[in-house]
């Protein structure tokens, strides 16, 4: 059961969205209440439905099915979905609600781009509002488009500290995501991580605990080797990671594979012998 991680997140919930609850704008002489779309109340009713989960009975598949779904009618959305890293370094689906949740991962693993992406890879919040008007991936949105998805909502899920996968909200029409939607993402993304961290501690058996196990040992590779590279180089996380990334690409290799030079001392940016 997660009923154990459960208390936290409930608290950390109840932290997080009092803080915002009363939020005002001032207006001349009157100030203007803000109203938030998820409000604290149905923030907690939403976790509290998942407090009696039992993944070692049903499945880690199941358990993460009914956070999908319960973070769906949390936020009214046309579809949620978990996606973890796998082999060969691409996000792929876990669980979705929607089938044209599909659609989302196909086209961020053929482009290897988009908020999903993003997420995972920085390690926070990324959104699109409106397809129609986004800038930064234009190929990718014109699939959105093409298949119905014109807002997105991506939040990073992380285990044992390392960012293993995100957790994604996707609307029919463009969306101003408020603050109270992003914090609600960002604690429904921290409660996904300790499903699997629960699911991983008590040792299970089956192909997601595989590639979770996998994604996990993948991350803490790539963040052991972003540490090198901050301490030898004074840069960011973000910078280490791009240059490794980019390394990856000229020298077709894996990035956990340049990551593991980096960690060893080698030559990391040389291409492969046998390229």
């Amino acid at each position: 059961m997660i009923s154990r991680t459960s208390t936290p997140l409930c608290a950390a919930a109840r932290d997080t969205a009092g803080r915002s609850a009363q939020e005002w704008a001032p207006m001349g002489s009157t100030r203007m209440k803000i109203e938030e779309r998820i409000d604290v109340e149905a923030l907690l009713k939403s976790i509290g439905s998942l407090q009696d989960l039992q993944f070692r009975q049903q499945g880690l598949e199941q358990a993460t099915q009914q956070v999908a779904d319960a973070a769906k009618a949390l936020f009214r959305a046309d579809g949620a979905g978990l996606m973890l890293i796998g082999q060969g370094e691409v996000l792929r689906w876990v669980t979705a609600t929607d089938p044209r949740a599909q659609v989302m991962e196909a086209a961020q693993e053929r482009l290897g781009e988009g908020p999903c992406v993003e997420a995972f890879e920085k390690g926070s919040l990324q959104l699109i509002a409106d397809t129609a008007a986004e800038e930064r991936w234009p190929e990718l949105t014109r699939v959105l488009r093409h298949d119905g998805v014109h807002a997105l909502l991506s939040v990073p899920v992380q285990v044992a500290q390392g960012t293993v996968g995100s957790l994604n909200f996707y609307l029919a029409e463009p969306h101003e995501w408020d603050h109270s939607e992003r914090n609600a993402a960002e604690i429904y993304g921290r409660l996904a991580g300790a499903l699997l961290g629960s699911a991983l501690t008590a040792e299970l058996q089956g192909r997601l605990i595989e590639q979770l196990q996998w994604a996990l040992d993948h991350r803490i590779l790539i963040e052991q080797a972003k540490g090198v590279l901050m301490g030898r180089e004074g840069i960011s996380a973000d910078v280490a990671y791009q240059r490794m990334r980019s390394a990856a690409r000229s020298s077709r290799r894996p990035v956990a594979e340049v990551a593991q030079i980096v960690v060893d001392g080698g030559p990391w940016g040389l291409p492969r012998k046998d390229s």
